[in-house]
């Protein structure tokens, strides 16, 4: 593993740090295919409070530690799981705009973008 530098002569307290520093990486969201999100984005860029609404679900996401469909609700009551295996439409309800998204693990993944 990547942060698993027990095996190397380095101090015990160094070791220590970055283990629980990489520990707290992987503990937030990988968020894959950022790219469907940017293209809305640059779609709707004379819509400021849209690009805003998307700037904010990608930190969201990216910050976020849930670890139950609830902590999603609490953190993003936009948030409808739509079904069991983890997929999600966030309704940005300043454009109209969804944003499909599963999750899955330490990731989330963007599978679709639109309005309704």
């Amino acid at each position: 593993m990547l942060c698993n530098l027990k095996e190397r002569n380095y101090s015990s307290t160094l070791n220590e740090t970055f283990y629980y520093i990489c520990s707290k990486l992987f503990e937030l969201l990988n968020l894959l295919n950022k790219r469907k999100l940017f293209k809305l984005e640059k779609k709707n860029q004379g819509n400021k409070k849209l690009t805003e609404a998307i700037k904010k679900l990608i930190e969201d996401i990216e910050k976020a530690k849930w670890k139950n469909p609830l902590e999603i609700k609490e953190d993003r009551p936009d948030a409808d799981n739509v079904h069991s295996e983890g997929f999600y439409f966030f309704n940005i309800s300043i454009h109209r705009t969804m944003i499909l998204i599963v999750f899955d693990d330490s990731e989330a993944s963007i599978v679709w973008t639109g309005n309704h």
